[in-house]
């Protein structure tokens, strides 16, 4: 009732609008006429009309005809122009009208249809499997190293990627196929094929298809995908229920690593359960500080003594106990925590390491792309601004990585830590790619070896190669640290090879702020030998190195 109303009283206030109106109309068309009867009447113009009408009852037929002509000539332009004006109007509201649809279905950066054109596809499927005998598949796939390209580069550049990624979905799948941009850097393709090996090819093929370089002008980006398929009637019907599954394979696929394509089955569902509930608890962690650092010493191998401290994440769980970063640090950079586990891990070292005498340092890893942030090193300034802690004790771990995809925002950064006397060390040199021209190019205050090359102590081969890289950090005025030390032969050999640092088992476990407190304080950790080199040459048995030098500082060791 309410509702007729309404309806009602739109009804009448809209006709009462118009009535209105055309009142209004009226009113102005009948003091137009007053006007000019009033304007007629002062000049004489009816008695003038009248005169001059009387003057010329007599016209010819000729005169009649040209008045008509003039008249029908004029209107016809008038018409034909107004003609044109209404063409032109039309065509404008009908390209609006094409636009506006254009706009309501397909992605205005790319082309690509949108996710209504993709709902109702998937609605008009009603669930069916296949077209004929034919399996239908929906992939959805997410670039995996998308938002360090915005973060890099600029939303222009990744503007220009995700155009250039569409391309490549057009050249890949099937014509006739839908391939749709959900939104941010998620894309949608729903291919009809003859089997479920058909639907896996491709899923492979647009792997590799988006996984190639992406060459921008100055720019060369790689981004890769990952890829989740979900079959339309096999896995699920419902449109929301087949993106829900194609989401749900693709972060099994993201969690192997990425660049890989997935297809879903029922025990991803419980999979995404049980992670679902593992990030509440990992977020839980993170604001209760219940992540907290363990600290493994580093030993100079000179005196013998604690150097600094590694400061190592651990989870300490309160039902599962103390749990490695392994376990929970890859789901905390994909949920996008990494800076802030970095951000409280570096706090609390730097509480810890009040405890410690003044010439032990600590040492903190900052992941590449937390390092390539412009704003990094201002936001690492001023923590250990608030914490009172002097820049000089800190030494942050970069790998390889992190100076090699923004050379210029990475020596802007070495400069701001640099001049507040913050050191850097280069980590994991030897392990996969390592380029020598980086050690120039960048003024690293350390070198990790990783353990791979530790571990080759013992035999010639490693031994020499141990001893070409110390001769090198000699020349360079860079100081080694060997990481992986789990033995003290290894250790001995280490210091013969002219090695500076090293970390390890042998010395110590990660441990607790306490425990690291007393262990910064204790007596010196290699035993000396008056033996040296014999001890170290028969454990290591193996010849002497012609090439073998004398480091300074350990005579009579």
């Amino acid at each position: 009732m309410a509702e007729m109303c309404r309806s009602l009283y739109r009804r009448f206030r809209g006709s009462f609008r118009q009535r209105l109106l055309n009142g209004w109309e009226a009113l102005v068309v009948f003091l137009a006429a007053v006007v000019i009867f009033l304007v007629g009447s002062e000049f004489d113009a009816f008695d003038r009309f009248y005169r001059y009408s009387r003057e010329h009852e007599d016209w010819e037929l000729d005169e009649l005809a040209l008045l008509v002509i003039l008249v029908a000539v004029s209107s016809l332009i008038l018409l034909f122009r107004r003609a044109r004006e209404l063409k032109h109007e039309m065509e404008l509201r009908e390209a609006a009208e094409r636009r506006e649809r254009e706009l309501a279905r397909h992605d205005t950066l790319t082309g690509l249809s949108n996710r209504r054109v993709l709902m109702d596809a998937l609605q008009s499927l009603g669930g069916k499997p296949s077209r004929g005998a034919r399996q239908m598949g929906l992939f959805l796939i997410d670039l995996d190293r998308f938002k360090p390209v915005n973060d890099l580069h600029g939303h222009g550049v990744g503007d220009r990627v995700l155009v250039e990624i569409a391309d490549r979905l057009r050249a890949t799948v099937p014509a006739g196929s839908i391939i749709t941009r959900l939104g941010g850097d998620e894309f949608v393709c729903v291919v009809s094929s003859e089997t479920e090996d058909e639907l896996s090819s491709l899923g492979r093929k647009i792997v590799s298809a988006l996984s190639r370089s992406i060459h921008l002008g100055a720019h060369e980006v790689k981004v890769g995908a990952s890829i989740g398929v979900s079959r339309i009637g096999v896995d699920a019907c419902e449109p929301e229920e087949i993106l829900r599954t194609a989401d749900i394979a693709m972060y099994e696929a993201k969690a192997d690593g990425g660049g890989a394509c997935r297809f879903f089955c029922a025990d991803m569902d419980e999979n995404l359960r049980a992670r679902s509930a593992f990030e509440d608890s990992l977020r839980l962690a993170l604001s209760e500080g219940q992540i907290v650092p363990y600290f493994q010493p580093v030993i100079d191998l000179r005196s013998n003594r604690v150097a600094s401290f590694e400061a190592l994440a651990r989870w300490e769980h309160p039902e599962r106990g103390t749990l490695a970063p392994a376990s929970f640090l890859p789901h905390i950079e994909e949920m996008g925590l990494l800076g802030l586990l970095t951000e409280s891990i570096l706090r609390k070292s730097c509480e810890a390491a009040q405890e410690w005498p003044e010439h032990v340092a600590v040492s903190v890893n900052v992941a590449p792309q937390q390092f390539q942030d412009p704003w990094f090193s201002t936001g690492l300034l001023d923590i250990l601004s608030q914490q009172n802690f002097p820049p000089q004790r800190l030494i942050i771990e970069l790998v390889e990585s992190a100076v090699l995809e923004n050379s210029e925002a990475a020596r802007a950064a070495f400069d701001q830590l640099h001049a507040a006397g913050v050191r850097i060390a280069l980590d994991d040199f030897g392990k996969g790619y390592s380029s020598l021209s980086n050690l120039r190019s960048f003024a690293f205050d350390y070198m990790k070896l990783d353990a791979s090359l530790v571990n080759g102590v013992g035999n010639a081969q490693g031994n020499r190669l141990i001893d070409a890289i110390t001769y090198l950090s000699q020349a360079l005025n860079l100081p080694i640290t060997a990481e992986g030390v789990e033995t003290h032969s290894n250790a001995l050999a280490l210091r013969l090879l002219g090695c500076d640092l090293a970390q390890g088992y042998h010395f110590g476990k990660p441990m607790d702020a306490l425990a690291a407190a007393q262990f910064a304080v204790s007596k010196p950790i290699v035993r000396r030998t008056t033996e040296y080199p014999k001890v170290v040459e028969r454990s290591l048995n193996v010849e002497p190195l012609p090439c073998a030098r004398q480091p300074s500082g350990i005579e009579g060791s």
